[in-house]
């Protein structure tokens, strides 16, 4: 059938499309995306639901030209040699103007096995090279979350029916708000 958002994607060095209608699930979307391409669920189910929820939000907000889309001449403003977790070292390229989130989940998308929790560094990073402004305020947490307090939110999340890898990566990216992770999960 057709669908409103697709995407191409490539995950464990294969190229696919990951493909959805607007108001369905991202947990369904993305279980259905990773059984019928054979991917393991609980090493990519927390990106896939992450970048999903990132989607929707930009297509809401009517962000126009997808990260990626290149300067005339087919060169990019900037071009920064970055080592991701597991040890690869990448280049992440992006234009003056283009949305930080956009651009960081471009780059994971593009290189694969980059981990949600990856996500907020690198556009922390974006933004500070760009010269951008700063983060939302949900970012910029006066005092590091304590660990008691991070793990509580996080089965609070669970309780919720979600897997602790989808919920830590909406509690990482809403700093730690059971509130705003929970909303970034239900949309």
């Amino acid at each position: 059938g057709s669908y409103d958002m697709s995407f191409p994607v490539e995950l464990a060095g294969r190229k696919m499309t990951l493909q959805w209608n607007r108001g369905e699930q991202a947990q369904e979307v993305a279980q259905r995306f990773l059984v019928a391409n054979n991917l393991d669920t609980a090493q990519h189910l927390g990106d896939v639901v992450a970048f999903i929820m990132h989607a929707e939000q930009q297509a809401a907000s009517g962000v126009g030209a997808p990260a990626g889309a290149t300067a005339p001449g087919g060169q990019k403003d900037f071009n920064y040699p970055v080592e991701v977790a597991d040890g690869r070292r990448l280049t992440i390229s992006w234009n003056r103007g283009e949305d930080p989130q956009a651009v960081a989940l471009n780059f994971a998308r593009q290189h694969g096995g980059i981990a949600a929790s990856e996500l907020p560094d690198i556009v922390a990073f974006i933004q500070q090279v760009s010269g951008s402004s700063a983060p939302p305020v949900v970012a910029q947490q006066a005092a590091p979350v304590p660990a008691a307090a991070q793990q509580q939110a996080l089965l609070q999340v669970m309780e919720m029916g979600f897997d602790e890898q989808t919920a830590r990566a909406a509690l990482q990216a809403s700093g730690w708000s059971v509130e705003v992770a929970v909303q970034r999960l239900i949309g």
